[in-house]
């Protein structure tokens, strides 16, 4: 059952935006998560869901997380790669509900 699923995908989101997603190794639990919200925000049937577990506030979160002063090219790659899911993701939980940022 895809809600089952979901379900866990949200409740480790809390983790995920609770530390930088330039930290994120490659297939890691944080980026499986992401990769599922992202593969589930894409189903409609799946969105009104997403968005009653604060996927969307969680997502802004990646979405516009700080980067790094300091950070290698690596991990601004991965932090940006993160970024650009969680934008993804929120397009089609936002914008599904007709808020679009363009007339």
């Amino acid at each position: 059952k895809s809600s089952g699923v979901a379900h866990t995908s949200v409740s480790q989101m809390h983790k995920i935006a609770t530390n930088s997603p330039s930290t994120w190794d490659l297939n890691s639990i944080q980026d499986a998560a992401l990769s599922i919200i992202l593969n589930l925000s894409a189903t409609e049937m799946c969105r009104e869901y997403l968005r009653q577990e604060d996927a969307v506030e969680r997502l802004l979160l990646i979405a516009h997380c700080d980067f790094l002063c300091d950070a290698s090219n690596d991990m601004m790659g991965r932090q940006k790669f993160q970024s650009l899911k969680a934008k993804i993701a929120l397009s089609f939980l936002v914008e599904s509900e007709g808020h679009r940022s363009h007339p």
